[in-house]
């Protein structure tokens, strides 16, 4: 049978009712066991009732039916001693049991450290305070009886005031005539297991294999971040096979003219365009390699800081390239295919007659006319105004609000700019001078002039918005609202410690002799930890099971910023089961791929199961890597998990670092350690900012590709117009003034694209730039508008002096 004996602060005598005066016995022991187990304990005992011994019964001068109440000392939250009471009605009285000889112990009370020995009551060192005074009688009791309890009362009622995460019971009676100390001893192995003590297994194997699947696909991911070096290249792929195409109009009428099919004339030029894209291809298998190695090269360099320092060897495989190729060239065939699609739907007769240059494209065809309606573009303007109006302007997560509103504006600008060109395409009459021609000459290609826009605004606006969430050192760590909570230092240690650091400082039951003065002046708030898997961006393995930490509400109410909900979530009820927990939005979206309302499974501390849900998400937070739960649910669901392992320093800026210093001396031996929580939030943003780095590095080398089509497109432009430059070179025109007409009528394309790009990057990011939520971006974002600017004027200058460098004026004795 179990029994739970434990030191009470004192047995109270309480004369009656309507009385004030009592009587005590001070510090003394009493034991809680089952009714019936003993000959002087009914079965019918109840839970309110207390059986003493004599000499307790004569000493409190009490008699059956009195009130006794029992005095004792709890440990409460951190270790705190809580005095507490407990009354009961007297049942019966004991008779004494036999002496004890010096140096042995009741067989009803263990072996307590710093009382079994002691040869007084007052040289008791049981790390409680002696409130009560010790009397010779109380001296004599101890030098015949040693501890043997003076009180007795239900193991219902022990448990219930001195049960603890440690167990419920002190000690264990075993009776048997039967069996020897062996066969008790092998019995009671048998009846017990580790899974009782909290010991689980699970498979290192399946484990292992679960988290070596990292949570970011680099594969899928630079396929992402190449988005705009694909689109570039395919853009200029369709057109370049356009303009092949265009030279050869007389080819496709005459074949058609001969009775040719449409479909066999496609296929032979199709067949043309596989052969060249194959060559190009099996010279790309080659620029992948140097592409593949040298990317992984800078996730080893510059770009470690996405992989935390990982390192990389560019092996691919077979399947890799052949997998590759066969998408290169079928997205090559898809790009010309499309670019050559309205060529053979014209008649022979219009083709021969069209000579080796398309006349100006259709921009009225069924499919495409609703194109060149305004109405269409204001559409879009008035879904960005609407959702910038509903977007609220401070709160956190804004930010991809208004980067929906620039996607909006972005399509509203290229849509406007497709309507503009078809105005400009139906212009007829006199023109009224070199702007007026210019935009008429756009408006002549509207299929390539749209293709360049798009890219050159698509990709500006890319590569300039995502410059905007590029993460800046934040101006203090104590600001609570910033990502480090208004914490300074961080730190875990090794062992747990279970007292509060912040009231225990100069105490008289200080063991770690901490500095009352200089953690008065600060705040340490503890945690609780499940060990786990690190969710956070650091870690490029799956996380199978994050880390749960067990935190007050109160203790960080106020701090850091939320995206959705607060701490105070922390505390409602949810199902049965299911416990609410604040998550980093970083883990949440990335580590664990979820979203708000998601739940995971784990198990507590007895293995059986239970569900956590993400109620709350902070935003660019320290807190990345584990999943945040009440510390109360937390004691529910991992009651042996004891003490606080993870703590938070809340610091005044003048002691820069001084309360982390000293609890790292003092507290050596716990293995505390603490970092500054500006170089934790530092690293995490360090993988932010340099995913973006990538993102601007390949979107940026995708708009080169778009500028370099503008220079193609340029170039063709004025190859078709050959004879008109000789015309107007012949009536009296210099050469240097058809040049800068020629720059001015196509340099509005590169700053149409630039202008619809930039400025819906700008609305985009507009919370980044003038809001107080997240951090103000660097000025290097700005650079991109000069580098792009600078660009589109070269490759304009560029191919405007390689077409016109000499006269046109041979040109006109083909007329």
């Amino acid at each position: 049978e179990g029994v739970l004996t434990y030191l009470v602060n004192a047995i109270e005598h309480r004369q009656g009712d309507d009385s004030n005066e009592s009587s005590l016995i001070p510090y003394s022991m009493a034991s809680a066991i089952r009714p019936g187990s003993t000959p002087f304990m009914p079965e019918d005992f109840k839970s309110d009732e207390v059986i003493l011994n004599e000499w307790a019964a004569k000493d409190l001068n009490a008699s059956i039916g009195d009130e006794i109440v029992l005095h004792y000392f709890s440990v409460g939250e951190r270790r705190k001693l809580i005095e507490q009471h407990k009354g009961f009605r007297l049942r019966g009285v004991v008779p004494m049991p036999q002496p004890v000889s010096e140096g042995e112990q009741s067989d009803w009370t263990p072996r307590f450290p710093g009382l079994a020995d002691a040869e007084s009551c007052g040289e008791w060192d049981t790390g409680i305070p002696i409130t009560h005074e010790i009397r010779p009688r109380d001296e004599r009791y101890w030098d015949e009886y040693r501890g043997s309890p003076k009180a007795f009362v239900s193991l219902e009622a022990g448990k219930g005031m001195w049960g603890n995460r440690w167990g419920s019971v002190t000690g264990m009676r075993l009776q048997s005539e039967d069996q020897s100390i062996d066969g008790l001893r092998s019995e009671l192995q048998s009846r017990l297991s580790a899974k009782e003590a909290g010991l689980l297994f699970t498979s290192l194997r399946k484990d292992a294999r679960a988290g070596v699947e990292s949570p970011v696909d680099f594969g899928q991911l630079f396929l992402a971040f190449s988005f705009f070096v694909i689109a570039s290249s395919l853009a200029l792929t369709g057109m370049l096979f356009a303009f092949s195409m265009q030279q050869r109009n007389h080819q496709a009428g005459l074949l058609l003219s001969l009775g040719f099919s449409v479909r066999k004339v496609r296929m032979l030029f199709l067949g043309e365009g596989f052969l060249v894209s194959l060559i190009g291809v099996i010279l790309g298998i080659g620029g992948a390699w140097l592409y593949g190695t040298t990317i992984l090269g800078l996730l080893s360099g510059e770009w470690s800081g996405a992989v935390s320092g990982a390192q990389f060897e560019y092996s691919p495989t077979v399947n890799s390239l052949v997998s590759g190729a066969v998408g290169a060239l079928a997205m090559s065939i898809l790009a010309m295919t499309w670019a050559s699609r309205k060529q053979l739907k014209r008649e022979p007769n219009d083709l021969l007659n069209s000579g080796d240059m398309v006349g100006r494209e259709s921009h009225s065809t069924g499919k495409s006319k609703w194109l060149d309606s305004p109405l269409f573009a204001i559409a879009f303007l008035v879904a960005a105004v609407v959702l910038a109006w509903s977007t609220d302007f401070a709160k956190p997560g804004s930010s991809m609000d208004f980067f929906g509103v620039g996607a909006l504006l972005l399509t509203s600008g290229i849509l406007f700019f497709r309507s503009r060109l078809s105005v400009y395409a139906k212009s007829g009459g006199d023109w009224t001078g070199p702007a007026d021609l210019n935009r008429r000459n756009a408006g002549r290609r509207i299929g390539r002039s749209l293709v360049t826009v798009g890219v050159m605004a698509a990709g500006s606006f890319i590569v300039v918005s995502t410059g905007a969430f590029r993460k800046n050192a934040f101006v203090s760590c104590h600001e609570k609202a910033s990502g480090t909570g208004g914490f300074s230092f961080l730190g875990e240690t090794s062992l747990p410690i279970y007292d509060d650091l912040n009231l225990i400082a100069g105490d008289d039951l200080d063991p770690y002799d901490l500095n009352k003065s200089l953690l008065g002046t600060s705040k340490v708030v503890p945690l609780r930890i499940r060990p786990g898997d690190d969710a956070s961006c650091l870690n490029l393995n799956k996380a199978i099971r994050p880390t749960l930490y067990g935190v007050s509400s109160e203790e960080v109410k106020g701090r850091f910023s939320f995206s959705d909900g607060d701490w105070s979530l922390l505390d409602i009820e949810i199902d049965e089961g299911v416990v609410p927990v604040v998550v980093d939005q970083n883990t949440m979206m990335w580590a664990l791929k979820m979203k708000k309302g998601d739940r995971m499974e784990f198990l507590d501390g007895s293995g059986k199961p239970f569900f956590v849900e993400l109620a709350a998400v902070v935003t660019g937070s320290i807190l990345q890597g584990g999943l945040y739960m009440s510390e109360d649910r937390f004691l529910e669901k991992f009651p042996k998990q004891g003490g606080y392992r993870a703590f938070l320093i809340e610091e005044k800026p003048a002691l820069e670092g001084q309360v982390a210093e000293h609890l790292e001396d003092r507290l050596s031996n716990y293995g505390m350690e603490f970092v500054s929580t500006a170089e934790r939030l530092r690293a995490l943003q360090k993988v932010e900012n340099t995913y973006l780095s990538i993102f601007q590095g390949l979107g940026g080398l995708g708009l080169l590709l778009g500028t370099a089509g503008l220079a193609v497109v340029v170039a063709r432009n004025l190859v078709e117009r050959g004879k008109e430059f000789a015309l107007l070179e012949a009536v009296g025109y210099r050469l240097g003034l058809l040049r800068k007409l020629a720059f001015d009528e196509h340099i509005l394309l590169g700053l149409w694209g630039l202008g619809v790009g930039s400025t819906s990057a700008m609305i985009g990011i507009a919370p980044a730039l003038f809001g107080s939520v997240g951090e103000l971006p660097g000025a290097g974002f700005l650079w991109f508008f000069l580098a792009l600017l600078l660009l589109s004027l070269f490759w304009t200058w560029f191919s405007v002096r390689l077409v016109l460098r000499t006269s046109k004026l041979p040109l006109l004795r083909d007329e």
